[in-house]
């Protein structure tokens, strides 16, 4: 385990992100890839999304993961419709 005995807390910049609140912002995905589950019996597709449109939040980086590939139906069919409203 690492030792953090020597990490001064005073030192350590605040955090001034504050969550991004519910609603439908313009982004492109700046990043994408496929990766394989834990279980390794699936696929996901992980995503990254910047908000383009000006205002407080933009160039915020949002993350998700979309199961697009997977051995439960109900999860794909949620992932799809992730993918849907993105690509809308």
């Amino acid at each position: 385990m690492a030792s953090l005995s020597d990490v001064n807390e005073s030192q350590v910049a605040e955090n001034r992100f504050e969550a991004i609140p519910v609603g439908w912002y313009r982004a492109l995905i700046s990043s994408d890839e496929v990766k394989a589950t834990k279980a390794g019996d699936g696929k996901y597709l992980k995503l990254s999304l910047q908000i383009i449109e000006d205002g407080k939040f933009k160039n915020r980086i949002v993350f998700t993961n979309l199961n697009l590939w997977n051995k439960n139906a109900e999860t794909v069919a949620i992932s799809n419709a992730a993918l849907k409203s993105i690509c809308e």
